[in-house]
């Protein structure tokens, strides 16, 4: 049976392959009510960003410009452990447009704990635990503004920090802007309900926790939180339970600190209804190639002649073996009734 599926050759079958980004749904109407468990893009001019001039002495904040960046896909996985670069085994999009001073590709890579923090202050550092994979790309306006040289202040620290050494200040001016948008209706906890009034719509900047990975059109930006703090990690376990009623957004910017690089800009945003992190699929080991879709054998069998006839399917070829055996047996019959000598059992 199996000797009717063609077997790849060995050089293919040694290779890791690669998935393909959005296994979380997308939901298009980013204005409407959003179903449970799903995601849409969220403007970035909905946030308040730094902006000069002198913000370190007027603190003044307005809207962002629109976002430099367009989610296409999310992610969302089970993991035994951590997994940081992604974008190693990720199957962008083809791009073979011109080179721009910021990337074609961004990857947000957030990488969550599914574990309760210890009674010790300090990480565990690493466990099981669940990924939200976000990935962007260019929007069309921002690319023809970079291909005329139509840079802003946000665009010149954005590839600044790309192009950062490891050990850059820059590599630690990252934020994210996390808002909850139903909290009298999520269930939380004391305490979680008081963190989140706390928090609720500010930046953080994830200065340690962070690590930054460049690839063929993409550049990947990795947050650990199996190393925040211990607050942070006890606020996002409290978040577990009640998940799934959660209606929330997320925005990511890089830290402007002086007029030079202010106004800040949204990289990207989305909007995200009630996850049901319970029910994420683990990440597939890449090592090994996925069960075929059994559904349709016709997919798999190649046919006869240039006709089309089909080859037989399993079932013909059961049938057609019933039936030799079958004939088999009665000239096996017929022979021992005209045989004198018993056949030996």
């Amino acid at each position: 049976f199996f000797s009717l599926f063609p077997r790849a050759p060995e050089n293919v079958l040694n290779m890791r392959r690669k998935i393909k980004p959005g296994n979380f749904p997308r939901h298009e109407d980013m204005h409407g009510v959003l179903p449970p468990h799903c995601w849409t893009n969220y403007p970035g001019e909905l946030f308040n960003v730094r902006a000069g001039p002198n913000y370190a002495k007027t603190g003044n904040k307005q809207p962002s410009l629109e976002s430099l960046y367009e989610v296409f896909a999310v992610d969302a996985y089970n993991t035994q452990g951590k997994m940081p670069h992604i974008g190693k085994d990720v199957e962008l999009p083809p791009y073979n447009g011109t080179k721009l001073s910021l990337p074609e590709f961004i990857i947000i890579n957030l990488m969550v704990p599914g574990y309760a923090p210890s009674l010790m202050w300090a990480a565990a550092g690493d466990g099981v635990g669940w990924s939200l994979i976000i990935y962007g790309r260019l929007k069309p306006s921002i690319r023809e503004q970079l291909a005329a040289g139509r840079t802003t202040n946000a665009m010149n620290l954005v590839s600044n920090l790309v192009s950062a050494k490891e050990d850059s200040p820059l590599r630690k001016r990252f934020k994210i802007i996390a808002q909850v948008l139903n909290p009298d209706e999520c269930g939380f906890g004391s305490s979680t309900a008081s963190m989140v009034k706390k928090y609720n719509g500010k930046p953080f900047l994830v200065r340690t926790t962070s690590s930054f990975y460049s690839g063929e059109n993409y550049f990947e930006i990795c947050v650990d939180a199996h190393n925040f703090g211990k607050p942070a990690r006890l606020g996002l376990w409290g978040f577990r339970e009640v998940f799934q009623s959660v209606i929330f957004t997320g925005g990511f910017v890089v830290e402007g600190v002086d007029d030079k690089e202010l106004p800040e800009q949204m990289l990207m945003a989305c909007k995200y209804s009630k996850p049901d992190i319970e029910s994420l699929p683990w990440f597939p080991d890449l090592t090994k190639e996925p069960a075929p879709d059994m559904s349709d054998l016709k997919t798999y069998l190649p046919s006869r002649c240039a006709g089309g006839e089909p080859e037989p399917g399993p079932a013909d070829l059961l049938s057609k073996r019933d039936g030799e055996e079958g004939r088999g047996a009665r000239r096996g019959s017929t022979r021992a009734e005209h045989n004198d000598t018993p056949s030996p059992t």
